[in-house]
């Protein structure tokens, strides 16, 4: 998918215009945490994959095709999702997201289309919802530079953007945002650099030409939250492909496993049993979530999970509560077996913990070996003629006591 002027593609465009979008997501990822988030009109996806970082679930829609084929090919994780839509007609039912993000994309349609989304955006929204919409501010951006975007079909002066999102919304905050090789967002009203979080290192005085609002019906408690300094986008950026082989430990957080409730270890496709430690600093309790690898292959896990605090060290059996994208086979004497069959296999435990729990390491062994056809097909009939064999003593013990 090339970059023309009219969508973001993340790797081929100017540094500054990598930052200006690269940003205004990373500026988020606080606020994401744990939420259901429609990402409207994503483009080629990579803002959606870093909100799903955090986020519960994250749905990108566009209205191209291509980019929504694009995001599905290049951002592939297990809470998001991406749909070919128009943001004047939200496929959603009402009331379903907690969180609306749409950047850069209001000023591509005409004033009817933009009514037509900002209705359709509070119908999908909560109650309590919020919206982050970001656009240029035509006077810093258009009029003075006499800068012209063929791309661009309706933009708003700041007045008129703030009449036009106060239609809907009681609470609005306003934010500047300017690029160079770094970012600033700073509340609107508020120039000196007090309260900004710093992501990286640089600083800057000047004025931001893109205006960003964060709207909701509910009072705003951190008005300054997206206060934020960026720089150095090579540290951040989400990558558009898969990452290396790696165990993922998800630990419970109010019935929901997301991204920043986990730890990775990396592994290596071996015959051999490899020993994983992860450290959770984070107070726990409930669920485990294992998550093994992105591609197919045979997996082994062994049966007793170690778990360590700072006074004891115990075993615990792994009881398995479901999977995903895996198919279950015969257990052994210390080890459960499986066959990966997607790019996001999943294992839900049962309660590991009885009670919070804080500085653990868990230690498991596994043994991950590449999918091989011929093998798994043997591994499938041993389970196929256990299950027939279980089946047979059960009626041949059921036939018994009928004749007793």
């Amino acid at each position: 998918m090339e970059f023309t002027g009219e969508r973001f593609v993340l790797g081929k465009a100017s540094g500054g215009i990598e930052t200006e979008h690269l940003h205004r997501y990373y500026s988020l990822l606080k606020m994401a945490s744990g939420k259901k988030i429609l990402d409207a009109a994503c483009g080629e996806g990579f803002g959606s994959a870093i909100l799903a970082k955090n986020a519960q679930y994250v749905c990108g829609i566009d209205i191209s095709n291509e980019a929504i084929s694009y995001a599905k090919t290049n951002y592939q994780r297990y809470n998001l999702e991406f749909k070919q839509g128009s943001i004047e007609n939200l496929e959603f039912e009402d009331d379903y997201f907690d969180m609306v993000v749409s950047f850069e994309t209001i000023e591509h349609v005409d004033e009817g289309m933009q009514e037509k989304f900002l209705n359709e955006i509070f119908r999908v929204l909560k109650n309590d919802g919020i919206l982050v919409m970001s656009t240029p501010d035509k006077y810093l951006h258009t009029d003075l530079p006499k800068h012209n975007n063929p791309f661009h079909i309706k933009e708003f002066y700041f007045n008129e953007f703030a009449q036009f999102l106060k239609t809907k919304f009681k609470h609005v905050e306003f934010f500047n945002q300017t690029i160079d090789n770094f970012g600033l967002i700073l509340n609107y009203d508020a120039n000196s650099r007090d309260n900004i979080k710093i992501i990286n290192e640089a600083d800057s005085d000047r004025f931001g030409k893109y205006i960003i609002a964060l709207c909701s019906n509910t009072e705003i408690q951190d008005k300054g939250i997206l206060n934020t300094l960026f720089s150095h986008k090579e540290e951040n950026q989400v990558k558009p492909q898969s990452d290396g082989d790696f165990l993922q430990i998800f630990w419970d957080n109010n019935n929901s496993f997301i991204e920043y409730n986990s730890v990775k270890a990396a592994y290596k496709f071996t015959n051999e049993f490899q020993t994983l430690s992860f450290s959770i600093q984070n107070e726990s309790v409930g669920r485990l979530r294992i998550d093994i690898g992105n591609r197919p292959s045979i997996i082994q896990i062994k049966k007793d999970l170690i778990f360590k605090t700072k006074n004891e060290v115990s075993l615990q059996e792994i009881k398995v509560l479901s999977t995903e994208g895996l198919v279950r086979l015969n257990d052994e004497d210390d080890c459960l077996n499986f066959i990966s069959l997607s790019k996001d296999p999943q294992i839900i435990l049962d309660y590991c913990f009885e009670e919070p729990t804080q500085d653990l390491s868990i230690i498991t062994e596994v043994k991950v070996t590449d999918f091989n056809f011929e093998v798994c097909l043997e591994k499938l009939n041993d389970f196929h003629k256990s299950i027939i064999k279980d089946q047979y003593e059960q009626k041949t013990l059921h036939m018994g006591d009928l004749d007793e």
